[in-house]
């Protein structure tokens, strides 16, 4: 009887040690410390460029994970802990950069680093595209994929971006035709009273909405909310302002351009901040699109007046002779 009771008892532990040790085996992954990864895209940019830094393939078994940031990995964490995985930011310096991560599933953490390259050779230019002879651009803007440009009295001329030549032409506007910007689907001219909203394939007028009058037609910039109109400074009839509409034609404000009322012939939105090409500065301004104020400046000689933005990269029209140029200028 003992025997067997002995028999029985030494069954139950082993039983209870197999169940244990499958127990064991099954929460292992989750006992074992977070792992951290981290990927940025893309691998160079520059100061306008939109790195996005991706932590989602971090691990920790069935745990959550949370995460914060070393923007270039100097050992300070310049954010507090978060549930995102994936984030986005700009850079404003540096050269080669580390950006660290630190992942936590409660009291364990691990950390990953990533590393990018930033061009900051600012005011250099890396690109040109000569415009074909007799062309006088006095505003310029991008749909995305390439250029277009007005020609003062003349016609709106669609430039290819990868040769510089002319691949489409609509109707100028019957006074000045000067800044123009793209709203993602139409275009928005500037004759100096008016801004109109035309449409690239046909040409034709969509809408319209007076602005501030300027004797020379300035730079028009969109920013997904709003227009902002450039006027010529006060001494030739304008007000040197730069002013702010909705699409409907509601003045919502406006603010100096930089050098105070000095004409501002160009402007663009970076998706942050603004760009002004003031006339006769050779000198692209950063300003803060709500107050104007310059955040820095670019110089860059033979400056025509006109700028836009495409792909992370500033374009200009410069004059270093009789035919304009198209510039591709690192911002």
């Amino acid at each position: 009887m003992r025997i067997v009771q002995v028999i029985s008892l030494t069954l139950s532990v082993i039983a209870l040690a197999v169940l244990l040790a499958g127990c064991s085996s099954s929460t292992s992954p989750d006992e074992e410390g977070p792992t951290a990864d981290l990927t940025v895209t893309p691998a160079a940019g520059t100061v306008l460029t939109d790195f996005v830094f991706d932590a989602s393939g971090s691990a920790s078994g069935s745990r959550s994970l949370e995460f914060r940031w070393d923007w270039e990995n100097d050992g300070v964490w310049d954010t507090d802990w978060s549930s995102e995985s994936t984030v986005t930011r700009r850079f404003a310096s540096g050269d080669a950069i580390e950006t660290a991560v630190e992942v936590r599933d409660g009291a364990e953490t691990h950390e990953a680093v990533a590393s990018f390259v930033l061009d900051t050779r600012h005011g250099e230019i890396v690109s040109t595209l000569t415009l074909p002879s007799g062309y006088f651009p006095h505003g310029l803007t991008t749909d995305g994929t390439d250029f277009w440009f007005t020609g003062w009295i003349d016609d709106i001329y669609k430039s290819d971006a990868g040769s510089g030549a002319i691949v489409d032409t609509i109707a100028g506007l019957t006074n000045w035709t000067g800044g123009i910007t793209w709203d993602g689907t139409h275009l928005w001219v500037n004759d100096g009273t008016v801004l109109y909203e035309r449409d690239s394939q046909t040409g034709a007028t969509l809408s319209s909405f007076p602005t501030v009058y300027t004797a020379g037609p300035g730079g028009v910039a969109w920013d997904g909310d709003e227009f902002y109109v450039g006027s010529d400074e006060s001494g030739r009839d304008g007000d040197g302002l730069i002013h702010t509409y909705t699409p409907s034609g509601t003045e919502t404000g406006a603010f100096p351009s930089p050098r105070g009322s000095a004409h501002p012939r160009g402007l663009a939105f970076d998706g942050v901040n603004l760009w002004v090409v003031v006339e006769g500065s050779d000198t692209l301004y950063v300003v803060d699109p709500d107050n104007g104020a310059v955040q820095r400046a670019v110089g860059l000689a033979d400056l025509g007046g006109f700028a836009t933005v495409k792909d992370d990269y500033v374009w200009a029209v410069t004059w270093p002779g009789d035919d304009g140029q198209l510039v591709k200028v690192v911002p």
